[in-house]
C-alpha cells in the first residue's frame, strides 16, 4: 500500500467543492487542488446535523493507491450522490454538511480478527466471496467493542450464517489507520470568502 501521507483542510475544501458543482447548477466556482498530488487509499464521509445529532449521509472510498487529487474530487461526488443506503444529496443539504475525509495508512495484517485496538484501527475482513471495511471512527462512534464490531463487519459483508470459531479462524483480517482532515460547510464557505 502507499507511503504514509497526511489528510489536510485543503482536501475537505476540494470535497466541499466537487459536491457542490456535482449538485448544485449554479456553483460555477473551481475545485480547489493547490495541494501535493500524492497516491494514497482514500475515504470521503459526509455527516449531516440535525438537531444536534451527526448523522451518516454517505461514505465511499478506495482501497488502492489512486492520485488524490482526481480521487478526492471523483469519491466526494459518489459518497455525496451515489452511496446506495442513502438519497442523493441535494443543493438545500449543503449547509447542514460536514466532511472528512480520510487516507488510510499504516496498513499490516492482523494476526486474528481479534488482533486490532477500537479507536486506533480500521480493519478490513476477507474470505471465500465476502469482504468488508470499517474505518477506525466506526467502532467508537458506535460504542462497540473489538467482538461486536467484527460481528458488524461479517453481516455487513453480506454473509448471513452462524458466526463460529471456525469461521472467524478462516477470515483474513488487515488494520489499518486514518490520517483524517474534517470541516463543516461554515469553515468552508469562510476558507471561500478569504
Amino acid at each position: 500500500m502507499s507511503a504514509e501521507h497526511a489528510a489536510v483542510p485543503l482536501h475537505c475544501v476540494c470535497a466541499f467543492d466537487s459536491l457542490r458543482k456535482a449538485v448544485d447548477p449554479s456553483y460555477s466556482g473551481e475545485i480547489e487542488d493547490s495541494f501535493d498530488n500524492f497516491s494514497s487509499p482514500l475515504f470521503v464521509t459526509w455527516h449531516t446535523t440535525e438537531h444536534g445529532k451527526e448523522m451518516l449521509r454517505g461514505c465511499i472510498g478506495i482501497l488502492k493507491d489512486t492520485p488524490i487529487k482526481p480521487g478526492i474530487a471523483s469519491y466526494a461526488v459518489i459518497a455525496g450522490t451515489r452511496d446506495h443506503r442513502f438519497p442523493p444529496i441535494a443543493a438545500h443539504e449543503l449547509p447542514h454538511l460536514n466532511v472528512c475525509v480520510s487516507m488510510l495508512v499504516k496498513w499490516e495484517d492482523a494476526a486474528s480478527v481479534q488482533d486490532w485496538a477500537v479507536g486506533t484501527h480500521g480493519i478490513t475482513i476477507s474470505w471465500d466471496r465476502y469482504s468488508a471495511i470499517f474505518l477506525p471512527e466506526v467502532a467508537p462512534e458506535q460504542e462497540w467493542d473489538v467482538d461486536t464490531t467484527v460481528k458488524h463487519l461479517i453481516r455487513k459483508a453480506g454473509y448471513n450464517g452462524a458466526i463460529t470459531p471456525e469461521l472467524l479462524a478462516g477470515i483474513k483480517c488487515v488494520k489499518f489507520q486514518s490520517s483524517r482532515a474534517l470541516m463543516d460547510y461554515a469553515e468552508y464557505t469562510a476558507f471561500k470568502n478569504e
